[in-house]
């Protein structure tokens, strides 16, 4: 409720983008919708696909990386460099003043097709299937192939460029360039999105057929959330 609040007023900071804010939010807010079916919840979901595929690419399917704007125009952290001097001295985004045709596999991406996977899974909207299915076929064609370094064969690198279609972008994060490739945020999450897809099923499904070892639960949560035991009795 306070982040969609937030959301609402335009005071959201943003890490890099809106655009990876707005994908890595798909997910929970589509189990929301599965735990609690309700007009709010659901108009929450709709409101943050409709924002992120509004930066759908028609002709490739690529989601366009976004600076925010109005209220959330420079509330990023961390920011494009201003100077050259503070170039590649931190984390920071693939742009460099928003206008760039850049798409980013490794915060925007693969979370936005798994999040779209479980927003169509959790409403059945044929929106969200459409942006889901364009988004893949864009990834499916940008997939690396090379026959001199098979070791990165099928994987995807950070940054594409959809309209002189290579990977490129700006080299001034110093731990994720441009053709950096990451075996969780990017690969991981790609494939397992694409394999739901395959198999017609989504991550909330299969979570459900299986059995997890709540003592192995609680450890994890304890890790995830330390000083809020409260939250992890269940």
């Amino acid at each position: 409720m306070y982040m969609m609040a937030a959301y609402d007023m335009g005071e959201w900071e943003w890490n890099e983008s809106m655009s990876n804010e707005q994908a890595r939010f798909l997910l929970p807010l589509a189990w929301l919708v599965r735990v609690d079916d309700t007009p709010l919840h659901r108009s929450w979901l709709d409101r943050m696909v409709r924002d992120l595929i509004a930066s759908q690419d028609i002709a490739s399917g690529a989601i366009k990386q976004e600076f925010g704007r109005g209220n959330e125009s420079g509330r990023c952290s961390p920011c494009a460099p201003s100077s050259n001097s503070a170039y590649g001295s931190g984390e920071g985004p693939i742009m460099h003043d928003g206008t760039e045709p850049l798409a980013d596999s490794l915060y925007t991406l693969s979370f936005a097709l798994a999040g779209l996977r479980e927003a169509y899974g959790a409403t059945r909207v044929g929106r969200y299937k459409d942006a889901e299915t364009k988004l893949a076929e864009f990834l499916v064609r940008t997939q690396v192939v090379s026959e001199a370094h098979p070791e990165l064969q099928g994987a995807w690198f950070r940054a594409f460029d959809f309209k002189a279609w290579e990977f490129w972008g700006s080299d001034n994060d110093w731990g994720y360039g441009p053709w950096t490739t990451e075996t969780g945020w990017s690969n991981g999450w790609i494939m397992s999105a694409l394999a739901m897809r395959a198999a017609n099923t989504t991550l909330w499904e299969v979570a459900q057929t299986r059995k997890f070892d709540p003592v192995l639960i609680r450890t994890v949560c304890l890790e995830m959330l330390p000083g809020l035991e409260e939250y992890c009795s269940a």
